[in-house]
């Protein structure tokens, strides 16, 4: 604090003290109150009085005194040299427009050799690079019949686009400077299979087979609509049982065991459930080709049952195992020709294709479709059964009528009875009346 403006200004270390304590304050509480404002000091010792940018440049003098008299002599301001840096060229002179050049006009055999010229230089640069890069080509194309192949639906088309792209795979690696065997084995052995699989297919679906008359009207009639092949239809009645059934026989019965499919192909059958006549679920000449509206539905026998438990085998379900019942009874008009599976061999026999398991999906499904549009169109009719009817069912379907009389609940008798309802209606294949005749 005893130190004067002189000697602090003087005094450089003093002053790289001050200048490194501003944050410290330490100038404003040296000189607050003194002669000088604190911002105009800070600005002396700091050195850092700044000028405005457009300022001119402050003149420059010498000072002295001279025998008792004070002189000031104005120094001539010095002279800047800046550096030689290189001029901007003049901009270049308008361009003149262009003058026509006095000539005869290209010739069409000119621009013609010209044009051949520039596809033959691109000729030979594709040609080149393909040369250089044909196995990367054949890889790509094969990898796009792959891609392809899993878009389609049809097996014939996937099987033959993925051997087309197995086989690409073969050539780019057989083309590379170090041959690489597993990916050729695999690839090759992929090939292979889908070749053989392929060539079973074009047999399936392309053979030719010797059929009689009967068989071909049997072919006609029940499998070629649903897309059954002769190949196909060859393998389908090999695995058949043929059944003749006199006139009278039952082909089933209403509540017993279902476990066979059966088409009837000669003959006429006749359906019944609860007095009722099903004209879907019989065949006969009035219900063969397109006399009816939902077709001879009442051939195919039992393929609502195989169609469950078909589902049911698929799916691995414990329901498969239970028995299905038939909820009509269905017998013999005339003299009848049956063909017969069962279940299993059904199941087999669809499993060896996948073209043959459609087909003969699309011919059952059919025909249960055919069945519910014949069974609404007649009833539609709202006719009746006659007495005939009602007779004929009783006698086809073995029922038996109860004399019902009313019991008090605490009989043991009604207890009984009550109980075998309650079992029959846990039941859900046996659906038949139990009616005693008195």
């Amino acid at each position: 604090d005893r130190l004067t403006v002189g000697n602090l200004c003087s005094t450089s270390s003093v002053r790289s003290a001050i200048v490194m304590s501003k944050q410290n304050n330490l100038v404003g509480r040296l000189f607050r109150g003194r002669f000088r404002g604190e911002n105009e000091l800070r600005k002396i010792i700091d050195g850092q009085q700044k000028k405005p940018a457009n300022a001119a440049p402050a003149s420059r003098y010498i000072k002295g005194i001279h025998k008792g008299n004070y002189f000031k002599i104005k120094l001539p301001a010095r002279e800047r040299h800046f550096p030689n840096v290189p001029k901007i060229p003049p901009p270049n002179p308008v361009p003149k427009p262009f003058v026509s050049v006095k000539g005869s006009t290209p010739s069409s055999e000119e621009i013609r050799h010209a044009s051949n010229a520039i596809h033959r230089t691109f000729s030979r640069r594709f040609w080149g690079w393909s040369k250089a890069n044909w196995a990367v080509l054949v890889l790509n194309f094969g990898s796009i019949c792959t891609f392809v192949g899993f878009t389609r639906s049809d097996i014939l088309e996937l099987r033959s686009l993925s051997m087309t792209g197995s086989i690409a795979s073969v050539i780019y690696v057989s083309a590379q400077e170090r041959l690489l065997w597993p990916p050729v084995v695999w690839s090759t052995l992929f090939a292979a299979i889908n070749g053989v699989k392929i060539y079973q297919i074009l047999q399936e679906r392309n053979a030719k087979v010797q059929m009689t008359v009967d068989e071909e009207e049997v072919f006609v009639k029940h499998f070629m609509p649903h897309g059954v092949t002769p190949k196909q239809f060859e393998r389908i009645t090999k695995n058949a049982k043929r059944i003749f059934i006199k006139k009278g026989e039952f082909l089933v019965r209403k509540g017993e065991p279902l476990d066979t499919l059966l088409l009837v192909v000669k003959g006429s059958t006749r359906a019944h459930v609860l007095g009722r006549h099903l004209t879907a679920a019989s065949t006969g000449p009035a219900t063969k080709g397109h006399k009816q509206e939902g077709g001879d539905s009442g051939a195919w026998v039992g393929e609502m049952a195989f169609l469950d438990y078909y589902w049911d085998k698929q799916q691995g379900s414990k329901k498969e195992e239970q028995p299905r019942t038939s909820i009509y009874t269905i017998f013999a008009d005339s003299d009848c020709e049956v063909l017969s599976w069962s279940h299993d061999e059904m199941e087999k026999l669809m499993a060896t294709s996948t073209d043959l398991r459609a087909a003969l999906t699309r011919a059952m499904t059919s025909a249960v479709v055919g069945k519910v549009v014949n069974m609404t169109i007649s009833r539609s009719t709202k006719v009746l059964p006659n007495w005939s009817t009602w007779l004929s069912d009783w006698r086809n379907n073995d029922v038996k009528i109860h004399s019902m009389q009313r019991l008090p609940e605490d009989n043991e008798e009604f207890r009984r009875r009550m109980e075998e309802l309650e079992e029959n209606d846990g039941d859900e294949g046996d659906t038949s009346p139990n009616i005693e005749l008195a």
